[in-house]
């Protein structure tokens, strides 16, 4: 579990259920990711004689600005854009 959620940022720890395998096809990581680069949505799981992907999805992400690179914001609702001349 630790080397499939590696892919999407430094792996910190599993949650109860999830260490217990009690529940389903589902796990619940917690991951430190660095929310400036693009968040995988699908993960490619390579075995030995089978490949499969692996959904994610993300909780409690804060909203970051992509153009002034705060947390807090979106890009949409920026009060730092520099307008566009065009």
């Amino acid at each position: 579990m630790f080397e499939i959620a590696g892919v999407v940022g430094t792996t910190l720890a599993l949650d109860e259920v999830t260490k217990k395998r009690t529940f389903g096809h589902f796990a619940r990581v917690l991951i430190d990711i660095d929310i400036t680069l693009d968040l995988h949505e699908r993960i490619i799981v390579e075995r030995k004689d089978f490949d499969f992907y692996v959904d994610v999805e993300y909780e409690k992400l804060p909203s970051f600005c992509n153009s002034c690179k705060i947390i807090r914001h979106s890009f949409k609702n920026c009060k730092y854009q520099i307008p566009s001349t065009v």
